[in-house]
């Protein structure tokens, strides 16, 4: 019926010293020394009775110190007792509280009329109004930047005005990591009574919840167990060749996420804000679709937009943006050797991909002419220590180039281009390999699948293994017949005729390389939310609202959109930024926490919050006992004193 407890329990052990007045009576007291006298009655009498009074004060005194001692200890210790027939009777005791709310991603999600985070809100402005002038209380969010502003312990209710600025968040905290940060700020409260409460969709997100030393309650901002919801999850700009045209595709991929089949799913193209195409499609549950919008005309210039769904429930992930260059005058620099003129494979495929290119002549060629260039390509048996000083020029202006590996080079030379390829580079035969290996994973190759490689035959210029940080993009046995360290690198004898260079592979793999190496492609403006860049002096344009300056400081894309850099100085670039994870895409509620002193509310939340948990505390009732027992004593001890005048 009744439960009592100590906070400081620790110090009941200091209770043995209750004994100390009574040993002090037992071995202080004194034998008296025995007088004879005559024999008087009426004095024996009136002694007898006199140290009957003296042993009954002694008595009551001891047992009075002892529980000052044992009940001074008692209020030290800090007892509690909870008596469960007096719950939620009147008003709770006071308490410092703290409102985590769960603004993550899958709080977007539309349930009747409201989203998860609009109710979560209504069910938080209910709690604060639940508190007194007594309690202490803090809104927490997952949004780290919202808590280092709004975070603060405040006397009696939050402002109602915070709960409205509290917005979705693109990359939210572990809730594991704000429950401890709570913790720690209603430790600084010093308050007996601390509740969290965590206003939740309460999906399933694999977090580690340990026990906390403050009750944690999870509150559903909603009873919705299972969710319908459609996303597009990847897109990305594919160039084509056809028909000896180059025709530029938006890949993009879809997923159903819900446990049933959806039909007739819109799916547009939005390019430059207009919407230029529209499909209808079905999905089968858990299926991912993959398909694609052909672009006819794309204008010179930048070119921006998204794939978007229609799916009312769940709008975050409804887009993939994706951005991309088309460039009027692409113009390449060639470096070869004198009298020596790029292969014809690669000539046709630089005519298709509409360069026009310039053979340098490396004594005349200065620095400040780089910028007047796409890319280079260098066909070399020889690298003059000028044109080595020009490649690092050109990762200084962000430039890149193609290396088209030719037999009879020096050592030197070799070993120079070892050091910047990451590579081993030896002599080989004359032999025909087949290719075994083709990295998908790679931008440059996404376009190819694994089968492509079949029946794919050409005989490399060098024996070329991997030794630091290349990146193989194609592989013949225990050969790479192209690499990327920043550079491109192609392994291949072109003095050599083969299928492979006659066949559809090569011109695609050979067009995807100029895309690669050209710095205005699309492979390198896009980014995931997080990402940073560094502005010198710009402005950024967020999805073509307002533009704001920066000057020497590192942007963050907090969230997905088309951003407009305008360097100065420089042309204006058009970033896509996408979310880097869907794992809110899927919705899997938690069953139960397996934690004692976390529990899962339901609707019915207000009957379990701001109780008296550890009930009324005694040490104030204690102390005044005590208070009481040191006058009873005082009194005695007065009382025999006048006894004895």
């Amino acid at each position: 019926m009744f439960n009592l407890s100590f906070l400081n329990a620790g110090i009941l052990v200091a209770s043995i010293a209750a004994l100390v007045p009574l040993l002090i009576h037992l071995f202080a007291k004194q034998k008296p020394k025995k007088i004879y006298f005559s024999s008087l009655m009426f004095i024996k009498k009136s002694l007898q009775e006199r140290h009957k009074s003296i042993k009954l004060r002694n008595i009551l005194l001891i047992i009075i110190r002892t529980l000052i001692i044992l009940l001074t200890i008692l209020a030290i210790a800090r007892p509690t007792v909870k008596i469960p027939f007096l719950k939620n009777k009147g008003a709770h005791k006071d308490t410092a509280i703290a409102i985590i709310m769960d603004n993550s991603l899958s709080m977007d999600y539309l349930v009747d009329n409201e989203t998860e985070l609009q109710k979560a809100k209504i069910i938080a402005k209910n709690i604060n109004n639940m508190l007194t002038d007594k309690d202490v209380s803090v809104l927490l969010t997952r949004d780290n930047s919202w808590n280092l502003l709004n975070s603060h312990l405040v006397h009696g209710q939050i402002d109602d005005k915070l709960f409205d600025t509290i917005d979705i968040v693109w990359q939210s905290q572990k809730l594991s990591e704000l429950i401890n940060l709570a913790t720690e700020k209603l430790t600084a409260s010093h308050y007996l009574n601390k509740e969290i409460y965590v206003i939740s969709d309460v999906q399933d997100e694999n977090d580690k919840f340990e026990d906390f030393d403050i009750p944690v309650f999870f509150i559903p901002s909603s009873d919705l167990q299972n969710r319908r919801n459609i996303a597009c999850i990847n897109s990305k700009v594919q160039s084509n060749l056809v028909e000896q045209e180059i025709q530029r595709t938006i890949m993009f991929d879809i997923q159903n996420f819900a446990d049933e089949n959806i039909n007739n799913i819109m799916v547009k193209l939005i390019l430059n804000s207009s919407v230029v195409a529209e499909k209808m499609i079905n999905l089968n549950a858990k299926q991912v679709r993959n398909d694609s919008f052909t672009i006819s005309t794309p204008q010179i210039g930048w070119n921006y937009g998204w794939i978007e769904i229609q799916d009312e429930r769940f709008t975050p992930d409804n887009r993939h943006y994706f951005s991309f260059y088309i460039e009027q005058d692409i113009n390449v620099a060639v470096f070869s050797d004198k009298d020596r003129h790029l292969p014809k494979a690669v000539q046709s495929i630089l005519r298709l991909y509409g360069a026009k290119t310039d053979y340098i002549d490396m004594q005349s060629f200065s620095a400040e002419q780089i910028a007047d260039y796409s890319f280079f390509i260098l066909d070399l048996k020889q690298f003059s220590p000028q044109l080595k000083l020009l490649l690092s020029q050109l990762k200084e202006q962000g430039k890149n180039a193609l290396f088209v590996m030719n037999k009879g080079m020096n050592h030197h030379d070799i070993t120079w281009l070892e050091n910047i390829s990451g590579a081993s580079i030896n002599q080989v035969d004359n032999e025909e390999l087949e290719l075994t290996y083709i990295n998908t994973h790679h931008p440059l190759m996404q376009v190819f699948k694994a089968e492509h490689s079949k029946n794919q035959k050409l005989v490399p210029a060098y024996l070329i293994k991997p030794s630091s940080n290349a990146n193989t993009l194609l592989h013949a046995k225990q050969n790479i017949i192209a690499l990327e360290n920043y550079f491109i690198f192609w392994n291949i004898d072109f003095k050599k005729d083969s299928d492979f260079l006659y066949d559809s592979f090569f011109p695609v793999f050979a067009y995807q390389t100029m895309q690669y190496i050209n710095m205005n492609s699309a492979y390198k403006k896009s980014y995931l939310c997080g990402d940073n860049i560094e502005l010198f002096d710009a402005a950024l344009t967020e999805n073509f609202n307002q533009a704001i300056d920066y000057k020497k400081s590192t942007y963050s894309f907090v969230k997905p959109g088309i951003y407009e850099v305008k360097e100065k100085g420089k042309k204006t670039n058009f970033y896509s930024v996408n979310q880097g994870s869907y794992v809110e895409s899927t919705y899997k509620r938690i069953a139960k926490l397996d934690k004692s002193i976390i529990s899962l509310l339901d609707q019915k939340w207000r009957d379990s919050i701001l109780q008296n948990r550890l009930g009324i505390e005694l040490w104030k009732y204690l102390f005044f006992i005590v208070l009481m027992l040191i006058v009873l004593e005082m009194l005695i001890v007065k009382k025999h004193e006048k006894r004895n005048r």
